[in-house]
């Protein structure tokens, strides 16, 4: 679940609710309802599988005028560890005679060049944080999504080594 939207980063009360609604739609429900459908097809068909939710570092630490965006990241993993109490309970917890378990973790990354930020901000982040490669990320993902469904990575990080994330 690599869904991911900002809408902007905006003082709190220049935030629509729609705008809200929308980052939330996209960042929480979209993961919910994919999960839940794979569960359900892991479980009849697979005997077990592996759900990756990608995060963010903003749902530990977030930066200014970030609301609906850090809000939606917070979100993101409460889903993550309610699913993965569902995926190790599944199981014992369907209908169908289940062998195997769904793995469910998140990967939160920190800088990774994207679409959803500004040139500027862009600009601004290489100077004084740096980024992680799209590439480099997606061998993470790869690394973690081979791993057997009995075992489980349930969160981690993958960021610049110059991007703080305590202490921002």
């Amino acid at each position: 679940n690599c869904a991911g939207c900002s809408l902007g980063n905006d003082p709190i009360a220049d935030v629509s609710a729609e705008a809200f609604k929308t980052v939330m739609e996209v960042n929480v429900l979209v993961p919910f309802i994919l999960s839940r459908y794979a569960m359900g097809k892991m479980a009849a068909s697979c005997g077990g599988g592996r759900i990756i939710n990608i995060g963010s570092i903003a749902g530990e630490s977030p930066r200014l005028h970030s609301v609906p965006y850090t809000t939606s990241k917070f979100a993101l993993g409460g889903l993550t560890r309610a699913l993965s109490v569902e995926g190790r309970n599944l199981a014992r917890t369907t209908k169908t005679d289940v062998d195997g378990v769904v793995a469910v973790c998140q990967i939160n990354p920190g800088n990774v060049r994207s679409s959803i930020m500004s040139a500027e901000e862009a600009a601004r982040r290489e100077k004084e944080e740096g980024f992680v490669e799209v590439v480099d990320l997606a061998n993470y993902v790869a690394t973690v999504a081979n791993l057997p469904n009995e075992a489980n990575v349930l969160e981690s990080t993958v960021m610049p080594t110059r991007q703080p994330l305590v202490g921002r």
